[in-house]
């Protein structure tokens, strides 16, 4: 009987028709939806090579990554990016036009997840020049 048990939590953990990359692919793809970023009238996958992510400091383009921080969107220049925060059972969306909050919530997780220092300037490093190119950093004096 106990081998039974066994046999059926592992098919039913096997059978999970939503691989974790691929439901992730899915709420951001369905994210932008909402935001207006990409335009409805198609099934969820067949967004899936409209939209980009990228690992702020690794620049890893997969979302396999147990923890992260991430920039995504679209692939067209004239939409806004996010940033995703995601660690190996959750994740959090967050807006670069919103800095003081997007910071704090990612400096919070990056201390969570016992970022060095050096790693955690690196992130806001990287926040920052996205916020710069977004067309929001007009508060950066240009010498």
């Amino acid at each position: 009987m106990k081998k039974i048990l066994i046999i059926i939590v592992l098919a039913i953990q096997f059978y999970n028709p939503c691989i974790a990359q691929d439901c992730l692919k899915s709420t951001l793809v369905n994210y932008l939806l909402e935001k207006g970023e990409l335009l409805s009238g198609e099934e969820t996958k067949d967004y899936y090579n409209s939209v980009f992510y990228v690992e702020l400091v690794s620049r890893n383009k997969e979302l396999n990554q147990k923890y992260g921080v991430y920039k995504f969107g679209t692939i067209s220049p004239d939409t806004d990016k996010y940033i995703l925060i995601k660690n190996d059972t959750n994740y959090e969306i967050l807006d670069f036009y919103l800095l003081p909050e997007s910071l704090e919530k990612v400096i919070a997780f990056l201390k969570i997840i016992e970022t060095p220092p050096e790693t955690i300037l690196e992130y806001v490093d990287m926040i920052l020049l996205e916020y710069r190119y977004i067309g929001g950093g007009d508060w950066v004096d240009e010498d």
